[in-house]
Parts: structure tokens; C-alpha cells; sequence
């Protein structure tokens, strides 16, 4: 992934809601490749994901976000091409909702972002 020029961004809680766009983006990214797969089934709308984050459950959010590292520091949704939709809750980091654009897959990136960064993340 290295070689790629990709980074991986951990926003967490209240956090999410800094960024404008975010929660629409990562809804983008779990229907992109709900579609990519014949036996994808869409079940979480748009609407799931705002309530969630507008929500006191916000707290307990963590969005893995990929994106170029040539993007600069400050995260623009529209930056983000593949991430994952987490809740962290009690010490315990729970599940992952995988997302990617479609025509933007990198090799391993789903481990990279699903299991190494988020593994990172918890460490830290």
C-alpha cells in the first residue's frame, strides 16, 4: 500500500461530524460496493448512517478513511475513495463496513485499512 501514496486516517466521535460530507461519503463507499458484489444486499441507508452520527451514539464512531497522500492534511470527503464504517465501544473495536469507489481498488487495501490500520489505531 506504501507504494501506492496512500494514507489512512482514523476519525473517531464528534470528529466525524468536522468534516463536511463524511458520513454521506462513507454511506457512498458501503453502496459502491454493496453493487460491486451479485450477492450485495443493501440493508443501512443513508439515513441509518446520519442518525448514527448526529446522534449521542456519535461517540462511538470510527471511520478509517483512505486517501491520497498527496491530498493534503486537512481530510476533504471528497477525497476519500475506500474506508470503513466502525463503532468502538467500552474498549472494544467492533466490526467494519468496507467500502470502496469503484475503479480505485488497490491490492491488500482491505486488509491495509481493515485490519493494520485499524490494529494501528487501537494501539495507539
Amino acid at each position: 500500500v506504501d507504494e501506492e501514496n496512500i494514507r489512512i486516517d482514523a476519525i473517531v466521535g464528534t470528529d466525524i461530524l468536522m468534516c463536511e460530507g463524511l458520513v454521506e461519503r462513507m454511506y457512498t463507499l458501503y453502496t459502491e460496493t454493496v453493487k460491486s458484489f451479485v450477492f450485495g444486499k443493501q440493508y443501512l441507508t443513508l439515513e441509518f448512517f446520519q442518525m448514527l452520527a448526529e446522534s449521542d451514539f456519535c461517540r462511538n464512531l470510527c471511520f478509517m478513511c483512505v486517501r491520497s497522500r498527496d491530498s493534503g492534511d486537512a481530510l476533504v470527503a471528497e477525497d476519500i475513495f475506500a474506508g470503513t464504517f466502525n463503532i468502538i465501544k467500552d474498549g472494544v473495536f467492533y466490526g467494519r463496513y468496507w467500502g470502496c469507489l469503484a475503479g480505485r481498488e488497490v491490492k491488500n487495501l482491505h486488509f491495509e485499512t481493515c485490519y493494520w490500520a485499524a490494529i494501528e489505531h487501537c494501539i495507539d
